[in-house]
């Protein structure tokens, strides 16, 4: 099975947490994804998948600092489906184990000092009260997995 998929998110809808527009505003993204699944056996199964969720965030060098990167996702997973076994193990549960990492990649921001406003005018020189002046960077990684397991009454 090879499934596709691609969503639309509406980021430039986005208000912030007292209803206001960020500046500059988020832009709208597409998030592609695809998912291939194979049976390995009767009862044993095996997935894999990845999408890329560009970030909506324009450079923030101005007086807002919201912080964010584009994410590239890798997710695998097995699952044992016991109804298919033969003999004692066939019961009527399904177990699976998945996991998922997600690369955000290295972005860096430098504020320009002209876009800042001055915090207090009274004083000579500007003085600055932006979160992330002069610069900021952000990435990493996520790392995350489970496991399920389904019981079927009949």
């Amino acid at each position: 099975l090879i499934s596709f998929d691609l969503s639309w998110a509406n980021w430039a809808a986005f208000r912030g947490p007292h209803t206001e527009t960020p500046t500059p505003q988020f832009k709208d993204i597409w998030v592609p994804r695809i998912g291939i699944e194979t049976q390995l056996t009767e009862a044993l199964s095996a997935a894999i998948g990845y999408f890329y969720n560009p970030s909506p965030v324009p450079a923030q060098h101005g007086n807002s600092s919201y912080v964010d990167s584009d994410r590239h996702a890798f997710s695998g997973g097995i699952t044992w489906d016991l109804r298919k076994m033969k003999g004692a193990w066939k019961l009527p549960i399904t177990l699976g184990l998945h996991m998922q990492m997600q690369r955000l990649n290295d972005r860096h921001t430098t504020k320009e000092l002209a876009l800042l406003p001055d915090a207090d005018p009274t004083i000579s020189g500007q003085q600055v009260s932006s979160p992330g002046y002069p610069s900021f960077s952000s990435g990493g990684f996520l790392l995350q997995g489970g496991a399920t397991m389904e019981l079927y009454f009949q």
